[in-house]
């Protein structure tokens, strides 16, 4: 259940089918400004490992980065966005009442 801020446009942060990964990463910086990205992966033995952090703008500079970019499946939590915790017996129910409750309070 997304909830936008008032200085949110919902299509902002929507996935676009056409577009692909770089193109919505470099998109979303545009918006937002720089944030970081990484990305993980397990190796032959089932080990996971991870990435550096790496900033979006820096990344779009170089061939090397824009490859970084097209990997990345982790990414810091932009400016715009809240991160809800549930960790403590998550439930649907508990979800939707915080979602009340943070609509309310807008």
């Amino acid at each position: 259940m997304p909830i936008y801020l008032k200085e949110c446009r919902q299509t902002e942060l929507e996935l676009r089918p056409e577009e692909t990964q770089l193109q919505r990463l470099s998109r979303w910086a545009n918006i937002y400004g720089d944030f970081k990205v990484s990305y993980s992966f397990r190796d032959e033995k089932g080990d996971h490992h991870f990435s550096k952090h790496r900033s979006v703008l820096e990344c779009l500079e170089t061939v090397w980065g824009r490859k970084f970019l097209e990997k990345a499946n982790h990414r810091q939590i932009l400016p715009i966005e809240y991160v809800i915790d549930l960790d403590d017996n998550p439930t649907i129910e508990k979800f939707k009442e915080i979602c009340k409750l943070l609509k309310s309070s807008n």
